[in-house]
C-alpha cells in the first residue's frame, strides 16, 4: 500500500459499507482527495472534513452550522485510517453527527481491516517475489553476489540454506495454450502452488519451465530415508499440478541436496532427468521422473566428449557397423541388462528359447570384444548403453 489508498481498495471500502449503512460513504486518500464514494458526483474532489482530519489525526464531526460556515463541506463525522500506526486516509460518514456517530467506529474498523489485509498480502507477494529472485539467481548461476551477502539475503526473505532440498521442473508445451497466453498460464499454476502450498518455492524460468523447490528429510545416515522424502515430494506436487492443469506436461525431481550451490545442482540434474526420462518412456503416461530412478545416466551426461568417453561408446558402435543383425543384438543387450544378466528372464522377455539368447550374447561378444562375464566389461557394457539413452 505504500503509505497510500488506491481507488481499487477505496471502492471494495465504500462497497462493503453500502452494505449495512444506509448513509452515504466517502473515502479519502492521504491528500484529502475523495478516491471513493457512494455519490460518484464528489470522485476526485477535494473534502475538507478530510483535511481536518489530516491535520490532527483525530476524528471530526460537522453538524450543520459548521457545514454552513465551511464553503463545500456537508455535515458527517470523519476518521482517520491507520495501517500499522501510519495515517494512510480518512473515511467519512455523511449525516448530522447524531445520527451517524455510532456507525463511525464501526466503519473505521471495517476499512482499516480491509487496508491491513490488503498490506499483509501485498507484503506476502513482494517476499514470494523476493524468493523467486533467490532461487532464479542460484539455478541459473548469475548472482554477482559473495557467500556471505547471499547468506544474509536468504536469512533476509527467510529462506533457510541448511535444508536440503529438491528440485523439480515442470515442462509444459506452449502449443497447449492459446496464443499469447503461455506466461499468463505458468504465472498461474506457479501462483496457485504458492498460494496453497506456502512451503514450496516457485518460480518460471523461461516461456516454458516452472522451478519447484521444496524440502525433504535429511538422513546422512539412512540415504534411504532421503530418497523416500524425495519421492514423496515428487508425488504431491505431480498430484497438486494435476489439479491444477488439466493440459499435459512433463516433471522431473532432482537430486536432494542442501546449501546454495545445492539449488542450482538439483536443479540440473532435475532438468537431465526430464530430459533422459522422457527419452525413455514406452507409453504418454510416463511423464513424471525422478532423479533416483535414473542417477546413473544423470551423473555421465555430465561427462565432457574426451576420447575416455568416446571408448565407453566404441564397443556399441562396432556393434551396430559390423553386425546385420545390429540393433536386434542391441535390443537384446537393453533387455539382458534390464533383467539383471539373468539368462532365463531375459529370454521370457524377448520370448526366445535360451539356446538363441546364448547366440546372441556370443555375437556380441565377437563384435564388441567385451565378455560380459567379466566385471570390468560389463560395467562398461552398461555405461556405454546409458549414454546411448541419453
Amino acid at each position: 500500500m505504500n503509505g497510500r489508498i488506491d481507488s481499487r481498495l477505496a471502492a471494495q471500502i465504500v462497497e462493503q459499507a453500502t452494505k449495512v449503512l444506509p448513509f452515504d460513504v466517502n473515502v479519502m486518500d492521504a491528500k484529502g482527495s475523495v478516491v471513493a464514494s457512494t455519490d460518484p458526483s464528489r470522485v476526485g474532489s477535494f473534502h475538507r472534513g478530510a483535511q481536518m482530519v489530516l491535520g490532527s489525526a483525530c476524528e471530526v464531526e460537522i453538524d450543520q452550522d459548521a457545514a454552513e460556515r465551511i464553503p463545500n463541506t456537508r455535515p458527517g463525522v470523519n476518521l482517520p485510517l491507520f495501517v500499522r500506526e501510519r495515517l494512510v486516509g480518512v473515511i467519512g460518514l455523511t449525516g448530522m453527527p447524531a445520527e451517524v456517530r455510532q456507525f463511525g467506529k464501526l466503519l473505521q474498523s471495517m476499512a482499516q481491516l480491509i487496508l491491513e489485509r490488503d498490506e499483509l498480502t501485498l507484503e506476502l507477494q513482494r517476499e514470494e517475489h523476493h524468493k523467486e529472485e533467490f532461487v532464479r539467481q542460484a539455478i541459473l548461476g548469475s548472482s554477482p553476489l559473495s557467500s556471505v551477502e547471499v547468506a544474509a539475503w536468504a536469512a533476509r526473505i527467510g529462506i533457510d540454506l541448511e535444508l536440503t532440498r529438491s528440485a523439480l521442473i515442470c515442462r509444459f508445451d506452449p502449443g497447449q495454450f492459446e496464443p499469447g497466453t503461455t506466461l499468463t498460464e505458468l504465472d498461474r499454476i506457479r501462483d496457485s502452488i504458492s498460494r496453497e502450498c506456502p512451503h514450496l518455492i516457485g518460480t518460471r524460468v523461461s516461456m516454458t519451465d516452472l522451478a519447484i523447490f521444496g524440502s525433504v528429510v535429511a538422513a546422512p545416515s539412512g540415504p534411504g530415508r532421503t530418497e523416500e522424502s524425495a519421492r514423496r515430494l515428487l508425488a504431491d506436487v505431480r498430484l497438486k499440478i494435476r489439479g491444477i492443469c488439466k493440459t499435459s506436461f512433463g516433471l522431473a525431481l532432482g537430486i536432494a541436496l542442501p546449501g546454495y550451490e545445492g539449488l542450482r545442482q538439483s536443479w540440473t540434474s532435475a532438468v537431465e532427468t526430464l530430459r533422459i526420462g522422457t527419452a525413455r518412456a514406452r507409453s504418454p503416461d510416463e511423464y513424471y521422473f525422478s532423479y533416483y530412478d535414473h542417477r546413473l545416466a544423470v551423473l555421465l551426461c555430465g561427462l565432457t566428449e574426451t576420447w575416455r568417453t568416446a571408448e565407453f561408446s566404441r564397443p556399441l558402435e562396432l556393434l551396430l557397423a559390423t553386425e546385420r543383425d545390429g540393433p536386434l543384438l542391441l535390443h537384446t543387450l537393453k533387455i539382458w541388462f534390464e533383467q539383471g544378466a539373468q539368462p532365463k528372464p531375459t529370454a521370457e522377455a524377448l520370448g526366445i528359447h535360451r539356446n538363441t539368447l546364448d547366440y546372441r550374447l556370443k555375437k556380441i561378444k565377437e563384435a564388441t570384444g567385451l565378455d560380459l562375464s567379466r566385471v570390468d566389461d560389463f560395467v562398461m557394457v552398461y555405461i556405454a548403453l546409458q549414454r546411448m539413452g541419453e
